[in-house]
């Protein structure tokens, strides 16, 4: 029994050594990915916050701010394709829920194969984008906001638009965020002066950087959870990996022990032979 005990030890090394194998590999992997992803994120925040401080300052030249706010609102939720990320995508889908229940959401469009599949029994889905992008890009992002005001000119509705992803604030901590991008909320208390002229008309100019800043905003949030999701599987990946360490140390331990328990056990059968052989 003792000789089939170490075969099963063997076999379970082996197979963890495998499997240690491939989450390190993973680990790599998400780790190189994260530099190209690093170097896109800080101009796009830099981008997305001089537009908005541009939109500030057209705001200062519009007739009027617009009254009346939508009822509903639509809701962007940008999950991963892939698993391997710890609580990544379960904790956004429980912010989404919570959001959902206060009945104020008249249509979710998903990204990612998470997203798509959790939400795949809700009604109120209406577009769904899987293995988009790897690297999202701007065409990414207007694809996904075209989408959202096709959807307002055939419901021939005026929808307010929200943003659900994981924000990331350092490589261990990513946190669910729902951000409300539309309508457009100008603090007038933070209004600079208006020392500009403008060409073309300010409501015309207004609506085009609008355009421009929302898709800014929704390429970031694309970039955050890209960025947040790398480290998320970069973290888990290691952890499995020193899991899978410590077990085979402890697996090797155990199977010493066996094979010197097999050892001693022969080396007693054997004396205790020569005993009685000579007895």
């Amino acid at each position: 029994m003792s000789r089939g005990l170490l075969r099963s030890l063997k076999k379970r090394i082996d197979s963890t050594y495998s499997t240690m194998k491939i989450t390190r590999a993973m680990e790599m992997v998400a780790r190189a990915k994260m530099s190209k992803i690093r170097y896109g994120l800080d101009p796009i925040k830099e981008y997305e916050k001089e537009l908005k401080k541009s939109i500030n300052y057209l705001y200062n030249k519009l007739p009027q701010a617009k009254e009346n706010k939508p009822k509903k609102d639509f809701l962007v939720v940008v999950s991963t394709d892939m698993g391997l990320c710890g609580g990544f995508n379960s904790e956004l889908f429980r912010k989404v829920n919570k959001e959902i229940s206060e009945g104020k959401i008249e249509g979710i469009i998903s990204i990612g194969t998470k997203a798509e599949n959790y939400f795949k029994d809700f009604k109120i889905v209406r577009n769904s984008f899987s293995k988009f992008y790897d690297i999202p890009t701007p065409d990414d992002a207007e694809v996904i906001i075209n989408t959202f005001y096709e959807t307002m000119e055939k419901d021939k509705e005026d929808y307010g638009l929200l943003v659900a992803y994981n924000e990331f604030k350092n490589p261990l901590i990513q946190i669910p965020t729902v951000q409300r991008i539309l309508p457009y909320d100008v603090d007038e208390d933070k209004l600079p002066e208006d020392v500009y002229d403008y060409e073309p008309e300010p409501e015309i100019l207004f609506h085009d950087l609008e355009k421009a800043w929302i898709v800014s905003k929704v390429l970031l949030s694309l970039y955050e959870s890209k960025y947040g999701e790398l480290y998320a599987r970069q973290n888990s990946m290691k952890a499995a990996t020193d899991n899978a360490k410590e077990l085979i140390d402890s697996l090797t331990l155990l199977k010493n022990k066996v094979r010197q328990s097999n050892i001693t056990q022969e080396i007693t059968e054997v004396v205790s032979g020569a005993n009685a052989l000579k007895s």
